[in-house]
């Protein structure tokens, strides 16, 4: 299944148009990770919350998956209902 992993930086959407071929939701979560884990350097040391700063990943159908918060010190997964 294809999955798109949208960028939202200070509320901003930077959208994945492609997307990446996943077999796994672990792979999907990792790769969710990994964007994170990139990203969180761009962010100043102290300050930056979560809010407005998130991986955002859907399916192929448009169902979101889970959102991703890029934290400076720490990331997680918040599920979708």
């Amino acid at each position: 299944m294809r999955y798109f992993f949208d960028v939202f930086i200070d509320g901003n959407l930077v959208p994945d148009n492609e997307g990446k071929e996943f077999e796994t939701l672990e792979a999907v979560q990792r790769e969710a990770i990994q964007c994170a884990l990139e990203l969180k350097h761009e962010f100043p040391r102290e300050g930056t919350a979560a809010i407005g700063n998130i991986v955002e990943v859907s399916r192929e159908d448009g169902r979101r998956v889970f959102a991703l918060p890029i934290h400076r010190h720490q990331c997680g997964l918040e599920t979708a209902p």
